[in-house]
């Protein structure tokens, strides 16, 4: 999934982005936050890893509603 297409789901969806540390932002909702790699593409299990992390406050599967 490109970038671009992540972040702007994640600003549908109202996760916001909080900080930039090098090539990295961190989002978050509610008590729910992850790392984001700002690469032009981010990979499959990264992906994974995103979605896991923010499933408690948006829920299962909302990376591919």
């Amino acid at each position: 999934m490109k970038y671009r297409d992540l972040k702007k789901r994640l600003k549908k969806l109202g996760v916001e982005h909080d900080r930039t540390r090098g090539d990295h932002e961190v989002w978050s909702i509610g008590n729910c936050s992850t790392s984001v790699p700002a690469d032009t593409e981010v990979a499959p299990g990264t992906l994974r890893k995103i979605e896991e992390h923010l499933a408690p406050c948006l829920g299962e599967g909302w990376l591919s509603k």
